[in-house]
């Protein structure tokens, strides 16, 4: 955990982007990958990726633009051989970009996303459905969205497409929204180079359930705060935000 908190701090002070896509894995990649071991990474991959699905379950209500970067450390699995030799901590960065914008008449938000690895960025975009507003119906019911993504990246060593489902469910008190839900990552893998047990081409495909908890801070309701607690896999992860929303 202390670790997991180190990563964090750092990934919000040290320029986002800039601390957590240093380096590369090729290296890493080409030496290590194999059958044994890239099923681990590519859980963590996705896991990362989706991390970044919601910090909220409220949704723009009609024409609004929400913007804001996202940063999550998450401690991968002993046997991911690639992010171990990587980084010595064991921890993987994931530093995400997002915007969001409202549809009129209707309770539905579509964004889009990039998430940095390493040297490189994968593209995303989904939409937000939020089913309950709360205290719309009964006081005591609670913000109920449903969020779905896909991401793609594409370059030398490898390319991989992620898709996500969320359920979120908030309550808000005064200026605090107090969130969870659980999600789950389906992602494929196709492997552009050569491992050490297989050849280019290799495929792996993994889906794994992932488990939120956090609150979102509103300032003057137009600058928001998030933290977030996330377990996926066995493994925790740790995020934070900040955001600008306009109405």
């Amino acid at each position: 955990m202390k670790k997991l908190l180190f990563s964090l701090v750092s990934l919000i002070l040290v320029s986002q982007f800039a601390y957590a896509v240093s380096g590369d894995y090729d290296d890493d990649y080409e030496q290590i990958a194999s059958k044994a071991n890239l099923p681990y990474f590519v859980q963590d991959l996705g896991s990362s990726i989706g991390s970044s699905d919601f910090n909220k379950a409220t949704i723009i209500q009609g024409l609004g633009l929400d913007v804001g970067v996202l940063a999550s450390a998450q401690k991968t699995s002993s046997k991911n051989a690639i992010i171990h030799n990587y980084r010595s901590d064991g921890v993987l960065p994931m530093p995400t970009a997002y915007a969001n914008i409202g549809i009129p008449y209707l309770p539905i938000e579509i964004g889009g996303r990039i998430s940095g690895l390493a040297d490189y960025y994968a593209i995303g975009g989904g939409a937000k459905l939020q089913l309950l507003k709360q205290g719309r119906l009964l006081p005591f019911l609670p913000n109920i969205t449903l969020a779905g993504y896909y991401d793609t990246f594409d370059e030398k060593i490898f390319k991989f497409d992620h898709l996500s489902a969320d359920a979120i469910i908030s309550y808000e008190i005064l200026f605090l929204e107090l969130f969870g839900g659980a999600g789950v990552d389906k992602t494929e893998l196709e492997s552009k180079i050569d491992g050490t047990d297989f050849s280019a081409g290799y495929k792996v495909t993994e889906q794994e359930p992932r488990y939120h908890l956090g609150v979102k801070l509103e300032i003057l309701k137009i600058l928001y705060l998030t933290g977030s607690y996330i377990h996926m896999h066995g493994n925790d992860a740790l995020q934070a935000g900040i955001g600008i929303r306009f109405k």
